[in-house]
């Protein structure tokens, strides 16, 4: 099979999974011991040429791996970059340093310096070089091969980023409205280059994190939840949220913050339709993951990080509650495994159809 046609194939496995087809339950990725794909976020500004070689290197790779595994990985062509992007774009200066990933500084650290900052016009930002990335990568593979999302993080996430944090936590109670003014500057340059984003690509792509497939909608991480109360996060977060994904028709979302204290809200994101929660260290990683298997069942699809699966490969999907929708992302110790584990899975699939 070539590799464009396993790729449509895949593509429309993740449709009908995150649609609610029920002779899809579940998927699955087999990962084996391989080389690592390049750090894309840290290529700095001036790269580009060797970004997209590499990227289409490691689609390559991306490729090859498909070939000899039947899960439900896409390959795909990179255009991802660091956390730091939206808020380079407002004006913060990046560390970079080889053994790091970048990271954005804050620009202001005050309420009324945060008033004062001036959203950039898109076309003259450092966002454009993500767009060249793409168009350099799309004209080279093609329509049908996805490209997947630069590093998409919630209006909030990213003020945390621009602005000083602990003087920004004392403004979310002391000042709302000058985050919220910060917020909607965000939101507005994130709808800006979602929107060009969609004119140039269109609407199916890769998550930036974890590696899933959407067609339409958007995906995000939102990560400073964890450190706010409920009622601050349903003030100051979720209106942001419930906007993007109202516009863009759904949304994913990513947290790898302890945020049990959320989810009864993160129930209150319209469309949301797929759910990746990461356990902290302060939580037994199976414990949480569980937790959230059966507190979001029947509401979104989940793939979370903190537990797999363990025992015969048979047993897995009994491992999970009951009508719950899922992504089981396991380690193989070689490629033999890998096959055997992806074929036992296929067959309890199937008899789910």
């Amino acid at each position: 099979m070539n590799v464009e046609t396993l790729i449509a194939e895949r593509k429309m496995r993740w449709e009908s999974f995150l649609s609610g087809d029920k002779s899809f339950p579940f998927l699955f990725i087999v990962r084996v011991p391989e080389n690592a794909p390049p750090d894309f976020a840290k290529f700095a500004p001036g790269n580009e040429k060797l970004f997209v070689e590499l990227a289409w290197k490691d689609f390559e790779r991306q490729s090859e791996r498909a070939q000899l595994i039947d899960d439900d990985f896409i390959p795909h062509l990179s255009c991802i970059g660091g956390t730091e992007i939206f808020a380079e774009a407002f004006g913060s200066s990046v560390e970079r340093a080889e053994d790091k990933m970048p990271f954005a500084l804050p620009c202001v650290n005050s309420a009324s310096g945060a008033d004062n900052i001036i959203a950039p016009n898109l076309g003259d930002s450092s966002l454009m070089r993500f767009f060249e990335i793409g168009e350099s990568l799309r004209s080279r593979g093609g329509e049908g091969i996805p490209l997947r999302m630069v590093d998409i993080q919630s209006p909030i996430d990213i003020a945390a980023l621009i602005w000083e944090k602990s003087d920004l936590l004392m403004a979310m109670l002391e000042s709302p409205e000058s985050v919220s003014a910060l917020a909607m500057k965000i939101q507005n340059l994130l709808v800006e280059f979602l929107d060009e984003w969609r004119v140039r690509f269109g609407d199916e792509y890769i998550a930036h994190y974890p590696e899933y497939f959407m067609k339409g909608g958007l995906t995000l991480s939102e990560d400073e939840c964890g450190c706010v109360s409920s009622e601050v996060f349903e003030e100051l977060f979720l209106g942001h949220l419930n906007f993007l994904s109202d516009r863009y028709g759904g949304i994913g979302m990513h947290c790898c913050a302890n945020s049990r204290h959320q989810w009864a809200l993160f129930k209150k994101i319209r469309g949301l339709r797929l759910l990746n929660l990461v356990s902290p260290p302060s939580e037994d990683g199976s414990g949480y993951v569980h937790a959230a298997l059966n507190f979001f069942n029947g509401h979104c699809a989940q793939f979370h990080y903190g537990w797999t699966p363990g025992g015969a490969v048979s047993t897995w999907p009994s491992q999970y509650p009951q009508g719950a929708r899922y992504v089981i992302d396991v380690n193989a110790e070689n490629l033999d495994q890998a096959r055997e584990i992806c074929l036992e899975l296929r067959k309890i699939r199937e008899q789910c159809k």
